[in-house]
């Protein structure tokens, strides 16, 4: 995994594999503030732009703001394009 850091304020960690970005975190009190922006831009550059976010059923609330926000390519899902709510079953 390689991370991205600015101190205690915000982290970002990307699957050396894959390119998937895996982590964002910023400190409540940084916020909106830029730094998981600045993160995201200074990996992007690094990985030569092979960075990648989660697909989009697999991120949270933030994690899809977050992808929204700073832009760039989302990996495809091949896990669950098999589920539907029919193959659902309770015991």
């Amino acid at each position: 995994m390689d991370v991205w850091t600015v101190d205690d304020i915000a982290e970002l960690k990307v699957e050396q594999a894959t390119g998937e970005i895996l982590w964002v975190w910023t400190h409540e009190d940084h916020r909106e503030q830029g730094h998981a922006t600045a993160l995201y831009r200074q990996a992007h550059a690094d990985l030569n732009g092979q960075i990648y976010h989660a697909p989009d059923g697999h991120r949270t609330d933030d994690g899809d703001r977050f992808a929204t926000r700073v832009g760039g390519p989302t990996l495809t899902c091949g896990c669950c394009a098999d589920l539907d709510d029919d193959s659902y079953q309770e015991d």
